[in-house]
């Protein structure tokens, strides 16, 4: 019975070249579900063997092992960068030395691999290298050759990226090892192994990770994230030109917290920007002060450039811009608490809770302030990456504090920030839903509009 879902039949965008999967594996041939390069090979002692059952590792679904000897399979596909690799695999054999995986049979061509570390390595001329230590571990490997732009994702999550050089598919090409002499052996259990042509989208990445969590059950990782993109603007002045993030996809979750004052006077509120959505809002009575939080799903055109958002009549302000990806991937995977509002040095964040229930979640902590600059002493107890951006003017000023909180929970309560000196906050809590994990009910069609 074929699996409700299956990502090299059924990827939402990708255009997969090639593909393998264990149970489609006899002796010496392991046929293209795509087309017809099957990956063969003649000698007997150099088969690899099929495994029905692959243990826990794999859900006791099939895997292909290879005994880290000469086990070498070999097809010939032609591809030029970029283009993904995607296996799901394990490395058993433990011998100080390179094993490749899959290469291009020639010098400086892309290959998948691991490292005398234990490290899953890319390289295609140039080597881009994760920092675990991945021996024995199930893992969803993704390497993406874009040149200088090349990134490898473990288990969904990017460990490494950079210049993995710029060689392309274009000889023979072999599983399990460097070349047809078994150089450079790999040892262990292979799943599945699929090319792309190009960089999987967002859509593609949560239903690969919804198909490697059901079918092999690896585990779906937390919505990722880094420190914040800042904007400070200490002139005051109507229009806040807010930086994104340098680097932006399809489908990734940007989330903007806005903190503006003017000295003297309404600020007549915020204009919100075209493809933004105002989350919550707030000010002061008299109309000098605005916070507010915006959310937007990325068309993947915002990378390095400045959104403005345009306020009634001139002021300062201070912004930090997030990107968040392995997300839910619709803005009904966000939820914010109602924000509070206190003259405080501890800022304390209500709680929130995720109305799709216990999950994987992402939770932000944040305080927008408004009267001075006041250092960012400690952020909420279990929150982590706290950081501060000022607008850096002449007093009144106007500051953002925000932290974030991997927890598997339905809601959290943070405790406080910790400022130098009270000032006048408003502050709340946001939570950001993982890519779901869903029942075996559908093909790509459930992924492609979120679910």
């Amino acid at each position: 019975m074929a699996d409700a879902l299956d990502f090299a039949l059924n990827a939402p965008d990708a255009t997969v070249v090639w593909a393998v999967r264990a149970d489609e594996y006899t002796a010496g041939n392991w046929p293209d579900r795509i087309g017809s390069a099957d990956a063969t090979q003649a000698t007997g002692g150099q088969q690899p063997t099929a495994v029905a059952d692959g243990g826990s590792d794999f859900n006791n679904k099939p895997v292909v092992r290879w005994d880290g000897s000469d086990d070498i399979l070999e097809f010939t596909l032609a591809q030029a960068q970029g283009f993904t690799i995607i296996a799901i695999a394990k490395v058993t054999l433990d011998n100080s030395a390179i094993r490749v995986l899959i290469t291009d049979d020639s010098a400086n061509q892309p290959a998948l691999r691991w490292n005398a570390s234990n490290q899953l390595q890319m390289t295609a001329g140039a080597n881009v290298t994760a920092s675990a230590d991945t021996l024995d571990s199930p893992i969803l490997a993704e390497a993406y050759y874009g040149g200088s732009s090349s990134i490898l994702r473990a288990n969904s999550i990017s460990v490494a990226s950079g210049n993995a050089g710029t060689g392309t598919l274009s000889a023979t090409i072999t599983i399990g090892g460097q070349s047809a002499a078994g150089a450079l052996p790999f040892g262990g259990d292979v799943a599945e192994i699929i090319i792309v042509s190009g960089e999987l989208t967002a859509a593609d990445r949560r239903y690969l990770a919804q198909y490697a969590q059901q079918r092999y059950g690896l585990a779906i990782p937390f919505p990722q994230t880094a420190a914040p993109t800042p904007s400070a603007f200490p002139s005051a002045s109507v229009n806040h030109n807010v930086n994104m993030p340098p680097v932006v996809k399809v489908g990734d979750l940007l989330k903007v917290h806005l903190s503006l004052r003017r000295d003297g006077g309404s600020l007549d509120g915020v204009t919100t920007p075209s493809g933004w959505t105002l989350l919550e809002s707030g000010g002061s009575a008299s109309g000098a002060v605005f916070v507010a939080w915006y959310a937007k799903i990325a068309t993947g055109t915002e990378g390095g450039t400045t959104v403005n958002f345009v306020s009634g009549a001139s002021c300062v302000g201070a912004v930090q811009c997030y990107r968040v990806t392995e997300w839910y991937g619709s803005l009904g995977g966000v939820a914010i608490a109602s924000h509070v509002f206190a003259v405080t040095s501890m800022p304390n964040p209500p709680a929130v809770t995720a109305s799709w229930g216990s999950a994987k979640n992402l939770f932000f902590a944040s305080s927008l302030a408004n009267d001075g600059d006041e250092s960012l002493v400690s952020s909420p107890t279990n929150y982590t990456g706290g950081v501060a951006t000022f607008a850096g003017a002449v007093l009144p000023s106007a500051a953002v504090y925000t932290a974030r909180r991997e927890l598997a929970a339905s809601s959290d309560n943070p405790g406080s920030f910790q400022l130098g000196f009270a000032d006048a906050c408003r502050t709340t809590t946001l939570v950001v839903r993982p890519i779901p994990t869903v029942p075996l009910t559908g093909g790509a069609g459930i992924m492609a509009g979120g679910l």
